[in-house]
């Protein structure tokens, strides 16, 4: 019971949410209820969609994150296994790569 309650609850809020937005925006109440009605109609379109989506993203991490510990540790990163960019604009890969090399170096005093 709790449960439908919460569930009406927010498709209330989210009715009430589209209703003002569209109204402030255009200064129609009919516009404002058009979107009222609208968005939890998108909603229980796209939100099944959406999740669809990230379990496939999830599932596609878990296998290469899987693929990734079967290589083992010797296996050299590449920018194409791992695209992000850091904010100088180098990507992922080839900072840990420069690391790596980095803290290989002896140190030598002067």
């Amino acid at each position: 019971m709790l449960f439908l309650a919460q569930k009406t609850s927010q498709v209330a809020l989210h009715m009430t949410v589209a209703f003002l937005v569209m109204f402030v925006c255009t200064g129609s109440v009919a516009m404002g209820g058009v979107a009222a009605v609208l968005e939890p109609i998108c909603n229980v379109v796209l939100l099944p969609v959406h999740d669809k989506l990230w379990k496939r993203i999830a599932a596609g991490a878990r296998r290469r994150a899987e693929a990734a510990a079967q290589a083992g540790p010797a296996q050299a990163l590449s920018a194409s296994q791992y695209p992000l960019i850091s904010a100088s604009g180098r990507t992922l890969a080839t900072t840990l790569a420069a690391s790596r090399q980095a803290s290989s170096r002896t140190f030598k005093p002067a």
